[in-house]
């Protein structure tokens, strides 16, 4: 029990020590992975055979050394005589045992310095010192004579049976009762271990809602309501359950999902198990709830990172937004096996600055942690090392000349024997030299050092290199670095300034808390993600009017940041760039609205109706999001972007009136806004994004203008009370599923299941069956037949064979996705583009068209079955007349224009010489006959058969060809004849 306490508890220091000495360094899920080490040794409570290098062979020493031993103090003296051993008998029977200590005549104790053994035992040896016995106060016990065998020696008395207990008596029983102790906490710990978890389990399927077909998730989903924060729970059958304000945006339900799932990956859900087991087993051990608590933590780090992975880099400031979004900051009980999104502010902040830096390993740090870890383990899993040479009291001792004993003889020291390298060799320390006025070199860079400023140049890529080791507080780079590998400058905690030069044109990845001042020379062009962000002592930056980019979180938590001076020119701001500093602070107090190069960046003072100045061009992202208290806005002619979730959640917004000039509304801009009622938009709009509306319930009416270009997918979704909407002549921009769940398309589909908007198909979600797509329709909008959300509604099961009419152009991505039972489309010659997984997640077999159409080569390139439609042609008339348009035109104009089928090569030429019909169907549906025809090849002097194979023309048609054919027309519906021709 000792050993388990004392390994463990050393592996959790290593673990922390090493977890905080290359924090940003290591890879944030091999950062995780170092917990298995201190997880497996909590459950495991017995070391793996003995080592050398064992932590326990230091713990052991130190015990030996701390042990207390009780005086031996006689009460009743009894006089002896003096004892004189016979070292013919009694030394020669017991060899190797040497009496430490003899009775004299007054009954007095002696301790020997050194007691000659008879005999080949002969040899000297120390006596035990007393001193190294320290009594415990006003102890005593009494005692017993006894000769060198163990025995009673004559005339002692044997001590009294209710004599004090000894303190090995003490010790078994303190032991017996820490072990009661210790199981007694088990079974309250282990007891509230499974309370927690059976309430939890009950509070997630009291209210639950399963979500149906959520794609490309191997897990059940439920939304349940009365939870903070999504999480995974379950260790046979995981599920997740998510929050229904996770489902209110696609994007946000996506990034949790994926997250969530990358916990599964990860096993985590197991790890909250085995977590709370070592909880329970180790309820008494501080370093292990410490444990506990730093683990959570980087599970959730490495599920960021693993994330981040499998979504796409482009992707990452917004799962960044996600998190601060869907985190929950109250703190979830350890005993729980859920994945939940909880943290502390530090903690979320700490996540959302690791996802803004992106974090690399390099190869040594990789091998330097994987040596540790081994030694880590070699230490805390292994038990104490044998002593081999130490010959312990009663051990038999072979005689004779073989036998050597090396106890209480002068042994030469290592030091003695070896001489130290010290001295003799000189340390090498690589490109480093002590000098401040020698330039050093490491491969393309060179660096010196002058007082307490080192230079560096070079090209290329700076990366941390041997220089780091200088002592230094203001760091200059000079011109031709062209780039800082992201792990440079990380907890550089010793630099005041920096001077970056214009050759790097992107600036990141700075984590130096003494940092002061930032000067940034003409020619840098951006400013990182989270690039300056925790520098608490940053005072000014000057910067350049070269920079156009100022990413998310540049600057969150430079508290002291104050003095910032800005280009005339313009830059593309971020979210929270300033966030925490006191430049911000001061710019709300000035104003309540701060307005930085055009750009409007924060709002957060505005109350009531606001009229934005004319010049600023962009409203920047979140400016009127949240609990803002503007009711009213207009904003100025000079608009160009409206900036993602600019008004974002904002329920107290009623009015927004756009003045004109050229302006796009990115995506989400006004999602979550329940209030809104009215917007009106001018000439010059030209884009609206994803979700810019979503969920504004009290929108009724939105009016279109002709400037307008494009919709973005699910635009107005969930704007349940839209029921007016006025499109310009001639829109076609439509993106996926614009209005699903509107009053407006909601009547539409009433009318029709087919919604069609200036010849664009946009809806067919409530079409069933076998489906013909209406004449008119030139496009089929992106999602127009799956016209469902995924977020609770089921997907379009009901359609199992498509036709599309003739005229369709093009059929969007994803306008038949998830459409489980559909297994044959037919498309015509017309389409000439399908975009990107039109058809995924549908059982789609067979695609029927014309043999050499678009559809041919797009059943190809997808592993789909082709069927060849029979040629036909467009006419409304009888049977005999069909015949005769089909020989006199038709047939012509088909192999001149290289339609016909087979190999037969196109002509130059068509003439009908005559025909005859041989049959008609009583139904007037169906015609055969025969056609004699004229014709002229493209090649005919050297391959006049590749037109067919017919006769030399004579009379008017000499030089020429003629051809003998049969021809079957029979009427395929909506006036198209489908015909064959065959020479016999």
């Amino acid at each position: 029990m000792f050993e388990w306490i004392i390994s463990s508890g050393i592996l959790i220091i290593i673990i922390v020590v090493l977890r905080y000495a290359l924090k940003g360094k290591i890879s944030l899920r091999l950062q995780y992975a170092l917990w298995g080490l201190v997880l497996l040794r909590l459950l495991v409570p017995f070391s793996i055979g003995n080592s050398s290098i064992s932590i326990m062979n230091v713990a052991d020493k130190i015990a030996e050394q701390s042990v207390w031993q009780p005086e031996i103090i006689p009460e009743k003296p009894v006089l002896q005589p003096e004892i004189v051993p016979d070292r013919d008998k009694e030394q020669e029977n017991i060899p190797g045992v040497i009496p430490s200590e003899v009775v004299n005549n007054q009954g007095e104790i002696i301790p020997s310095e050194k007691v000659d053994i008879p005999g080949d035992n002969r040899g000297e040896y120390e006596a035990f010192d007393k001193d190294a016995y320290k009594p415990i106060e006003n102890n005593k016990q009494e005692y017993s004579a006894t000769d060198v065998t163990g025995m009673p020696m004559q005339g002692t008395e044997t001590p009294d049976k209710t004599e004090p207990l000894t303190f090995a008596e003490v010790l078994a029983y303190v032991k017996k009762a820490a072990l009661y102790v210790w199981i007694s906490g088990i079974i309250l710990a282990g007891g509230y271990f499974v309370f927690v978890n059976v309430r939890f389990s009950v509070l997630l399927k009291k209210n639950r809602r399963l979500l149906e077909y959520i794609d490309g998730f191997r897990l059940p989903v439920y939304v349940a309501e009365n939870i903070d924060t999504p999480c995974m729970y379950g260790l046979v059958r995981p599920v997740i359950y998510v929050t229904p304000e996770a489902t209110k945006s696609e994007k946000v339900l996506k990034h949790v999902l994926e997250h969530e799932s990358t916990h599964y990956r990860h096993a985590d859900h197991i790890w909250c198990v085995l977590r709370g087991i070592a909880l329970v087993l180790h309820w008494y051990n501080p370093l292990v709830w410490l444990a506990a608590v730093l683990s959570r933590n980087d599970s959730e780090l490495a599920c960021d990172e693993g994330t981040i992975k499998r979504i796409g880099e482009n992707e990452r400031a917004d799962y960044g937004r996600t998190l601060i979004e869907m985190t929950c900051q109250k703190h979830s009980v350890l005993f729980v096996n859920a994945t939940t999104m909880t943290g502390s502010k530090k903690s979320i902040k700490e996540r959302i600055v690791l996802i803004a830096k992106k974090p690399k390993m390099a190869l040594y740090t990789l091998v330097a942690v994987v040596v540790i870890a081994v030694i880590a383990v070699g230490c805390t899993f292994t038990g104490a090392g044998k002593d081999n040479t130490t010959v312990s009291q009663g051990d038999e001792v072979d005689s004779g000349d073989e036998q050597e004993t090396t106890t209480g003889e002068e042994q030469p020291t290592t030091t003695e024997e070896q001489p130290t390298s010290s001295g003799d060799e000189k340390e090498t320390t690589g490109n480093t030299e002590e000098t401040n006025d020698k330039e050093n070199s490491l491969g393309t860079f060179t660096w010196r050092v002058e007082g307490d400023t080192i230079i560096i140049s070079g090209t290329g890529t700076l990366t941390e290199g041997k220089w780091y080791k200088e002592e230094f507080k203001h760091l200059i780079i000079e011109e031709g670095i062209t780039d800082i590998d992201d792990r440079t400058f990380w907890a550089a905690d010793k630099v005041e300034s920096i001077v970056i030069p214009g050759s790097i044109k992107s600036v990141g990845n700075f984590d130096c808390s003494n940092l002061k001042e930032v000067i940034l020379k003409e020619g840098v062009e951006t400013i990182e993600s989270g690039a300056f962000a925790g520098c608490a002592k940053l005072e000014k930056i000057i910067i350049p009017s070269s920079v156009t980019s100022i990413e998310e979180i540049a600057f969150e938590g430079c508290i002291s940041l104050a003095d910032i001076e800005f280009p005339e020119t313009s830059i593309d701001f971020g979210v929270g760039v300033f966030a925490e500093t006191k430049w911000l602070k001061e710019k709300r107090k000035e104003s309540s609205l701060v307005i930085v190069c055009d750009t409007l960046i924060d709002a957060s003072g505005a109350v009531g109706e606001v009229v934005v100045p004319d010049g600023i061009r962009i409203i920047n992202e979140f400016a009127f999001a949240g609990e803002s208290k503007v009711t009213s806005v207009i904003l100025p002619e000079s608009l160009e972007s409206v900036e993602y979730r600019a008004f974002y959640g904002n329920d107290a917004i009623e009015n927004v009136t756009f003045s004109g000039g050229n302006y796009i509304i990115e995506p989400d801009v006004f999602g979550g806004c329940s209030n809104l009622k009215e917007v009106k938009f001018s000439e010059g709009l030209i884009s609206i994004g994803y979700e810019a509306f979503y969920i504004c319930t009290s929108l009724e009416k939105i009016v279109f203008p002709k400037s307008l270009e494009s919709l973005g997918g699910r635009a107005f979704e969930a704007c349940a009370a839209l029921k007016e909407v006025v499109f310009p002549e001639g829109f076609t921009g439509f993106e996926g599923n614009v209005f699903v769940r509107t009053a407006w398309l909601e009547e539409k589909q009433k009318e029709s299941p087919f919604v069609i908007i200036n010849g664009v198909l946009i809806d067919a979600s409530t079409a069933i069956g076998k489906v013909t797509v209406p004449e008119g329709v030139v496009i089929i909008a992106e999602d127009a037949f799956t016209g469902k959300s995924y977020l609770g509604d089921e997907f379009n099961v009901s359609i199992e064979e498509v036709v599309i009419s003739d005229g369709v152009s093009n059929i969007a991505s994803g306008a038949f996705n998830c459409c489980y039972r559909l297994k044959k489309v037919t498309i015509p010659e017309s389409v000439v583009s399908i975009g990107d997984y039109a058809f995924d997640f549908s059982d789609l077999e067979i695609i029927r068209g014309k043999k050499g159409s678009y559809a041919e080569s797009y059943a190809k390139q997808n592993n789909i079955a082709f069927e060849e439609i029979p040629l036909s042609f467009a006419f409304d008339g009888s049977a005999r007349e069909a015949a005769e348009y089909f020989v006199n035109t038709v047939y012509g104009d088909i192999r001149m224009n290289k339609l016909a089928p087979g190999s037969m090569a196109a002509i130059t030429f068509y003439e009908l010489i005559e025909y005859n019909v041989l049959e008609i169907s009583e139904d007037d549906t169906k015609v055969v006959g025969t056609f004699k025809f004229a014709y002229d090849a493209e090649n005919v002097e050297t391959n006049p058969w590749i037109a067919g194979f017919g006769d030399y023309g004579e009379g008017k048609y000499e030089g020429m060809y003629t051809d003998y054919k049969y021809f079957r027309l029979f009427k395929a519906g909506n006036n198209q004849w489908s015909f064959s021709v065959t020479t016999g």
